[in-house]
């Protein structure tokens, strides 16, 4: 039975392993989920489920998704659902015509797990925000409708004021709805009107009066009253003026309570117009709001910054801690920024800030007469510094980073939309290369960003077909013996005409677009498949493999391993897998079991780039590792820096103590290398060992060393 506590899903495909795949991300998301692997099944539970949302693959038995989600849009168990179409295939005009088939969303396969629960709590989410509007639209059509049956009943309060004597008389359904408080207590006629409007009101309502009496116009006036008793309504006063026989002029008029109206017009203004969770204005508001502030900007010959901020790693919070604390992160955040936005002044010379939350973790602030770009950066330093505070969880401190774009008018753009468009491209490019820093919005960027969408295409090409992506083997030297001990392998991406583009280009690519994972599928196989070939003399070479936060994080590393090992035939005691450290900073205790169990393979396991993130003596000891990778930043600074050798003489000391294997990267002189000797560093990478060559050479050098005289 579908538990009723969660959103309900509906996953349609026909391969076993990707449904399956997209069911459990789903359930990790909250969703109650049912499977389904032909339309007629689906078509079948759609009464029972009730789902909120459909996961439909294109390619199924016996009819097409697309067909099927036209389908299941025109029955009322799937007319309100969410619709996700997924598919392996890419002919154009394929997302047209499932968009144009009701599809709320299109996914291209391989589809990351994390990618779908964040799309698919979005969906729902934007789906209720949605079925609210309606339903207040609704609630406003009756409203407006009871008015009408008011109307018609003649229910509506009818009064009548004499302008030269200021004498108003109501009727009692007048003073039903007003509430008038009695005469001895506020006096008679018009003044006894006025001391019941609410005082902000009053200057309207006179104003509204005067300007009827003196030119003859209709009267229209909504405003507040104090009602006897206590509370406030809202009114609206309808009059026109006429005269007696004698010149005498009269205003005719009704009183209605529309209190209720006003209420549901102002609810459908906030669902339209700012975010549930955080109260602030949402992206339409906040480009309505900066086209009056770039208008201004225009006229006084004024700049104007728009200041796109965003939370760093926030989706991994959202799925280490759960939906309920992040979205009391997004609450808080929200709070600093609005807190921060309102000591802008020395930055605008006249309003306010605009503060608003666009997407997810992202946030912007328009700022008007702007006078510096220096000015901008001052702000923006302190907004990082004040979005950066630690929260706290249960009692643990949890560290919080936040990177921000800027992009100026008339500089960057002459429109909201193209400010929005660039400070939000700005931050982006931000991330990818300096997290936690600020970076202005250039025309460079946009080249960049058509780069990074170029290096995304480039990766799925050759993963899809296994040509352009080539791996490179740095060899390890066994400190003691003087021998090859290993090499670790560095994936290399050839773009057109077969340059090599480098990993620093396109691995944070593949890192947001979720490629990261079949990319890392592929390394371990080619690695294990390579390394197979090599010995040394008696002893065969381990072969090193980087795996990624989010291959660790997803869950299935164990399996994909055995699966490498199997297909390759590599003893698994010659793989070293090799973890950042930051990849087990948000649950050390579910890395821990991942690596223990990889260790209970046979499989050793290395912590890269040691020293240079989140690590402690505490994290070492209950970690299942076997060697430390000291980070060559510091092996840099062996030479002239007393505190990078300091730091280096520590580790290693530490790691005899925990009988852990060190190893050096980045040694490229003599002079390092003979420092390292000294503190009794076990194993040297880099160049003085050697730079990173394909297979081929490394099997040719070891069949050298095999023929030299021992």
């Amino acid at each position: 039975m579908p538990d009723a506590r969660l959103a309900r899903a509906l996953v349609i495909d026909a391969d076993p392993a990707a449904r399956a795949l997209a069911a459990g991300a789903l359930r990790a998301a909250d969703f109650d989920v049912a499977e389904a692997p032909d339309a007629a099944t689906a078509l079948a539970s759609l009464p029972r489920v009730q789902p909120a949302l459909v996961i439909i693959d294109i390619e199924l038995p016996g009819r097409d998704g697309i067909s099927l989600c036209e389908a299941i849009r025109h029955l009322p168990s799937g007319a309100g659902a969410a619709i996700v179409v997924t598919t392996w295939l890419d002919r154009p005009g394929l997302i047209e015509r499932a968009f144009t088939a009701g599809a709320s969303d299109f996914l291209r396969k391989p589809v990351d797990a994390q990618l779908l629960a964040y799309r698919a709590r979005f969906l729902v989410r934007s789906n209720e925000t949605q079925r609210q509007l309606r339903g207040a639209l609704i609630e406003l059509e009756h409203s407006r409708s009871s008015l009408a049956d008011a109307h018609r009943i003649a229910r509506i309060g009818s009064w009548q004021w004499e302008p030269e004597s200021g004498e108003l008389a109501w009727s009692q359904h007048a003073d039903r709805v007003v509430r008038l408080a009695p005469v001895d207590e506020a006096g008679r006629g018009f003044t006894r009107y006025l001391a019941a409007v609410h005082p902000d009101d009053v200057a309207g309502v006179e104003k509204a009066f005067a300007t009827t009496a003196a030119e003859g116009t209709p009267l229209d006036c909504e405003h507040r009253v104090i009602v006897s008793g206590g509370g406030e309504r809202t009114v609206q006063l309808r009059g026109e003026l006429q005269w007696d026989v004698g010149g005498r002029g009269l205003l005719h008029g009704t009183v209605q309570d529309v209190t209720q109206r006003r209420e549901s017009e102002e609810r459908i203004h906030r669902l339209s117009n700012y975010d549930p969770l955080t109260a602030l204005p949402n992206r339409a508001l906040l480009t309505e709001s900066l086209e009056k502030l770039v208008a201004e900007a225009r006229a006084g010959r004024e700049r104007v910054a728009v200041i796109a901020i965003g939370l760093d790693r926030f989706r991994r919070i959202n799925d280490v801690f759960g939906h309920a604390f992040a979205d009391e992160l997004l609450r808080r955040t929200a709070q600093r920024i609005a807190s921060c936005a309102r000591s802008a002044e020395e930055i605008a010379e006249a309003g306010e800030a605009l503060v608003s939350r666009v997407a997810g973790d992202e946030f912007m602030i328009a700022i008007g007469g702007v006078s510096a770009a220096g000015q901008v950066e001052s702000f923006v330093r302190r907004l990082l510094l004040t979005t950066s505070r630690p929260v706290t969880r249960n009692g643990e401190r949890l560290e919080l980073s936040a990177t921000a774009g800027i992009a100026l008018f008339p500089d960057d753009g002459h429109d909201a939309s193209r400010l929005v468009q660039n400070a939000l491209s700005a931050m982006q490019q931000a991330k990818r290369t300096q997290r936690g820093e600020y970076r202005f919005y250039s025309a460079k960027l946009s080249a960049e960003a058509a780069r990074a969408i170029e290096l995304e295409g480039m990766l799925r090409r050759a993963l899809d077909s296994g040509e352009g992506l080539a791996l490179e083997y740095q060899p390890q030297l066994a400190i003691d013996e003087e021998r090859w001990l290993g090499a670790e392998a560095l994936v290399r991406l050839r773009g057109q005409g077969g340059a090599l583009i480098s990993p620093t280009e396109f691995i944070p690519i593949a890192e947001d677009t979720g490629l990261i994972l079949p990319l890392g599928a592929w390394v371990l196989h080619e690695a294990c498949r390579a390394a197979l070939k090599w010995s040394a003399g008696s002893l065969p070479l381990r072969i090193g493999v980087n795996v990624s936060s989010h291959q660790l994080r997803q869950g299935g590393l164990v399996e994909g391993v055995q699966a490498a090992l199997a297909a390759s035939g590599l003893p698994p005691e010659r793989l070293e897998l090799e973890i950042t450290e930051s990849a087990f900073v948000d649950d050390l205790g579910a890395a821990a079991e991942t690596l223990g169990a990889l260790r209970r393979l046979g499989v050793r396991i290395a912590l890269d780039d040691f020293g240079t993130g989140f690590s402690t003596l505490s994290n070492l000891m209950r970690l299942p590792i076997d060697a430390l990778k000291i980070d060559r930043s510091f092996v840099r600074g062996i030479e002239g820096d007393d505190h990078a050798r300091a730091v280096i003489a520590a580790v290693i000391g530490i790691a005899h103590r925990l009988r852990l294997t060190v190893v050096a990267e980045g040694v490229e002189n003599e002079a390092q290398a003979s420092f390292l000797r000294g503190e009794r560093c076990h194993v040297f990478q880099g160049y003085l060992v050697g730079k990173p060559i394909p297979a081929e050479q490394i099997e040719a050098r070891l069949a050298d060393l095999a023929k030299a005289p021992q």
